[in-house]
């Protein structure tokens, strides 16, 4: 699957970039989980620095047995 990322990342039909005002680190979770339920199933801490971020997403299926769902977190310079 990571060796599709790249050819993935090139061929995405992003969605609208949005703005995030990111407060600092983060916690990355399945959004099918709530934010107490997170902590007791797999989860990833992201330590961003505090400041705004754009943020777009895709949805991509690189191969007949791949899909992936790809989220783009860009710093942007104040």
């Amino acid at each position: 699957m990571l060796g599709s990322v790249d050819a993935a990342m090139r061929a995405a039909s992003w969605e609208p970039e949005l703005l995030w005002q990111v407060p600092g680190p983060v916690v990355l979770f399945d959004s099918a989980w709530t934010g107490e339920e997170c902590h007791q199933q797999d989860h990833v801490r992201v330590g961003l620095k505090a400041g705004p971020y754009a943020v777009r997403a895709a949805y991509v299926e690189p191969d007949p047995q791949t899909g992936l769902t790809l989220i783009e977190l860009r710093p942007l310079l104040g």
